[in-house]
């Protein structure tokens, strides 16, 4: 799970994640069958008011100059580097090593 808090020394801070997160996370719930950790997943979403951000053209070309830069970056890592930069967050939360 990616998520990214922005204006986290405000009382404005939000949470925010990609459609991206969707297509990482959900892979075992749905190949395990699993309709409670589906569930979950979006209650912990919606329980933290967690904003669903698609990848528009600014943020997939910053993930494409992210990638030319970094060549060890993978295309799904680099909309999330590139999503917590375009929406200006400070911190970036993920159980990737």
């Amino acid at each position: 799970m990616l998520a990214f808090i922005c204006n986290h020394q405000n009382e404005d801070d939000f949470y925010l994640t990609s459609t991206i997160t969707d297509a990482e996370y959900l892979v075992f719930p749905y190949r395990m069958e699993s309709a409670e950790k589906v569930k979950a997943y979006e209650t912990f979403l919606k329980d933290f008011y967690f904003q669903i951000i698609e990848p528009n053209r600014a943020i997939t070309k910053t993930a494409a100059k992210l990638r030319a830069k970094y060549k060890g970056l993978k295309g799904m890592d680099a909309i999330h580097v590139a999503t917590s930069i375009y929406y200006n967050c400070d911190i970036f939360l993920t159980n990737d090593a």
